[in-house]
């Protein structure tokens, strides 16, 4: 393929020959592959080649720019170029065309053969997406294009674990064994790693040596005082209790517990709040009380239609009363006639909490929700218990002495991509930039896409996102005085990890998590995982 940014970025043409680059040039294009469809902005592209942009710094886009646009025209015939979009550049290129979707797409489908029980097809699927990855992306070693290094870094981590666990699920588990030891002696905290190494030697009939790497793991992660995570437990407790049908198939040695069970029906009610009504719903009857403050879209009359979802909130009901509600101007709450603000949906929030007489719950927040969690918990810390933060942020875009996520620029191009009514095929694919783990699963998708379509409309959707864009509550952390949990994926891409390390740097008391996965959603992936890590804090308080 000729545009290969997966490893040192090269533009090479049909004679196999690479096309001279200077290296402003070839961090350009590694910058507009990784972000590809989407758009990048001016300024955020001259932030990321400079720490410190000249005034110059326009225009010298502008030059390599042109460069790149000479050299992919003639190495690819124009099949793949960098477009204007506004203020901003996009590249354009044709699945094949570029290393970076290839991977993409073999990642689905090496999911997707994974899920279907086809351990051994998916392991043959991965491996060709790790041999796309040639070595260290390049990139500039300003500050924002550090942290983009670092979260691809954990993207090609995220690969590396995908492709370990199949060949530990399928026919051959020893085979991962030699590269599992080599991670784990590399990194003693990389817990995924020590887990899928229990279970391969396990397996593999070394029983004895499957304990004693269990004991090593322990021992590695007390080190720093840490106790064994869901998944290194799950594989301890397969080797003492095997299963008692040999002859099963191997499930996934530290993947997420699929969903299951049936699908029920909530019963919807309404709050009043400054005269809006909010419609929320009660599952479960077991003090004490969780909110679950859904992000984005999310609304309670899709919990019944969602599997991953239903099971995700079946499962924290086991043992609390948890509560979900839609805020203003989604699903099944009022409609706004004027922009949506934080103030409304913290006033919702208090409105629920009224209603169903809960006096002190923990609020369980995912990425946009984390916003009214912590400004909630900060202004009336004695109706908050604790407060589980996945994914949260102190503001979504870029700001003075706030380097972490993306500009209000990309954004807001992000945005109207994907709130585009037309059917380009080249639109921005949110579903997979915050759940890959579920993007290849058509009903998910299906799922998806109806509740987008029934929580707000294009408008709606548009000022909902620019409330967000706007919130900034960093002025309110030190007023939270209640306990806070942070969950992190380490492989997300879509959410900068420098968000949850300001805010366990500024919270009074913040504890910050690290988990596997790939996905932004606290819904999908290794929810078990994730919701044991919930359990865990939720006893702490007692």
């Amino acid at each position: 393929m000729p545009i290969r940014v997966l490893g040192p970025a090269q533009v090479v043409g049909p004679d196999g020959a690479t096309r001279a680059l200077e290296r402003k040039s070839r961090e350009l294009l590694t910058v507009l592959a990784l972000r590809a469809p989407a758009a990048v902005g001016v300024d955020e592209l001259a932030e990321l080649l400079w720490d410190d942009p000249p005034p110059s710094a326009t225009k010298t886009l502008q030059a390599h720019v042109s460069r790149l646009r000479s050299a992919l025209a003639e190495a690819t015939d124009g099949a793949v170029e960098v477009a204007r979009s506004g203020p901003a550049y996009a590249l354009r290129a044709p699945e094949d065309e570029l290393d970076v979707a290839v991977v993409a797409r073999e990642r689905d489908e090496g999911r997707s053969l994974f899920a279907a029980g086809r351990a051994d097809d998916a392991a043959a699927v991965l491996r060709r997406a790790r041999a796309q990855w040639r070595g260290e992306i390049e990139l500039p070693t300003t500050t924002g294009a550090t942290a983009m290094a670092a979260r691809w870094s954990q993207e090609h981590r995220q690969l590396v674990d995908e492709h370990l666990a199949a060949i530990v699920a399928g026919s051959a588990p020893g085979d991962a064994v030699p590269e599992l030891h080599a991670l784990t002696a590399a990194d003693p905290l990389r817990e995924p790693a020590w887990a899928m190494l229990v279970t391969a030697l396990h397996r593999s009939g070394q029983h004895a040596a499957s304990l004693r790497t269990f004991q090593a793991a322990r021992e590695a992660l007390a080190e720093v005082g840490l106790e064994p995570g869901v998944a290194l437990r799950r594989a301890e407790q397969e080797v003492l209790r095997p299963p008692a049908d040999d002859d099963a198939a191997p499930t996934a040695p530290a993947g997420p517990a699929g969903p299951s069970g049936p699908i029920r029906a909530y019963e919807v009610r309404y709050a009043v709040a400054d005269g809006r009504h909010v419609a929320y719903t009660v599952i479960g009857g077991d003090d004490p009380d969780v909110v679950v403050l859904n992000p984005g879209a999310v609304s309670i009359d899709g919990i019944a239609g969602g599997r991953h979802l239903a099971h995700a909130i079946d499962r924290l009901a086991a043992g609390h009363r948890v509560i979900a509600f839609d805020r203003g101007g989604l699903g099944l709450s009022d409609r706004r006639g004027d922009a949506p603000a934080l103030a409304d949906w913290v006033a919702d929030t208090v409105a629920v909490l009224d209603a169903t007489g809960a006096r002190r719950p923990v609020l369980l927040a995912n990425a946009d929700t984390g916003l009214v969690a912590l400004s909630l918990a900060a202004s009336a810390p004695d109706r908050v218990a604790a407060v589980v933060l996945v994914h949260g942020y102190a503001r979504y875009v870029r700001g003075d002495g706030y380097p972490f996520g993306v500009d209000a620029e990309t954004a807001l191009a992000t945005s109207s991509d994907v709130l585009a009514v037309d059917d380009r095929p080249d639109r921005f694919d949110p579903l997979s930039h915050i759940a890959p783990s579920v993007a290849g699963d058509d009903e998910f998708r299906a799922w998806w896409d109806a509740m987008g379509r029934r929580a707000a409309s294009p408008a709606g959707a548009a000022a909902i996102h620019d409330a967000v864009y706007r919130t900034d509550v960093r002025d309110v952390l030190a007023a939270v005085a209640v306990p806070v949990l942070l969950l992190h994926r380490r492989s997300c891409a879509s959410s900068d990890i420098g968000h949850a390390r300001y805010l366990a740097d500024h919270l009074p008391d913040a504890r910050l998590r690290l988990l596997a996965g790939p996905d932004e959603l606290w819904f999908t992936g290794d929810v078990d995982e994730l919701l044991g890590e919930v359990d865990g804090f939720l006893a702490e308080l007692g």
